[in-house]
């Protein structure tokens, strides 16, 4: 449950030589149970907005949550935090109240990341559509992928950033495009899954289609048949 791809119910398989008694997280590992992190990967991994140093699991027969932090287990490779499950766990993943890029960017590269993201680039670029990016794609690496800028018509120093929220509200956000620019949360914020970016006319392309309208042949047909 909580900041996951796909939450729900999930199985995963158990070796039949799986065992609970005694010896160490790693000797357990080797009977083959299942780990947060498999479970986490499995859902299609955590979102942007995860807070992985809170992960909380609920294990029926023990009153106390399980406490889990993911990113001590990316920082120091502590394996002690990625938890062995049992069934019937439930695993929490909550919401972030700071999101710091520098984390985004290092989870990307995890395991229990997911592997992709879905974003969508329109507009004045060579290649318009959707692309499947990797979730630590920036703004600017977006637009590249798609082709980088119809130099002729578009206008590259501002693009809108149009994103779905988890509370299913839309936010719209007006970026001025610099390529050059490093990760940025106002110039080039990383990109999350369902994201649209779109690229709009430059003015002179934008006087040009006026006028391509105008003087087009239906169009004059149109004017003279109502005497203007």
């Amino acid at each position: 449950m909580g900041e996951i791809k796909r939450p729900g119910g999930y199985t995963i398989e158990v070796s039949p030589q799986a065992g609970d008694q005694g010896g160490t997280a790693t000797e357990s590992r080797t009977r083959f149970w299942p780990s947060v992190t498999q479970a986490i990967s499995n859902a299609g991994g955590i979102t942007r907005s995860a807070d992985v140093r809170s992960v909380q699991i609920k294990r029926e027969g023990v009153r106390e949550l399980i406490q889990v932090d993911l990113w001590d287990l990316v920082e120091s490779g502590n394996l002690r935090q990625d938890v062995l499950l049992r069934d019937g766990d439930q695993i929490l993943i909550p919401t972030a109240q700071v999101i710091d890029n520098a984390e985004v960017i290092a989870l990307a590269n995890t395991t229990f990341s997911p592997t992709a993201i879905s974003v969508n680039v329109v507009g004045e670029v060579k290649a318009p559509g959707s692309l499947s990016v990797s979730p630590d794609t920036l703004l600017n690496q977006a637009i590249l992928t798609a082709g980088g800028f119809n130099d002729s018509r578009a206008r590259t120093n501002r693009v809108t950033l149009i994103r779905l929220n988890p509370n299913g509200t839309v936010s719209q956000q007006r970026v001025e495009v610099d390529l050059a620019q490093d990760v940025d949360n106002d110039q080039n914020p990383i990109l999350q899954e369902g994201d649209t970016i779109v690229v709009g006319r430059s003015s002179l392309a934008a006087a040009s289609d006026t006028a391509g309208l105008l003087f087009s042949p239906l169009t004059r047909l149109i004017l003279g048949i109502l005497g203007i």
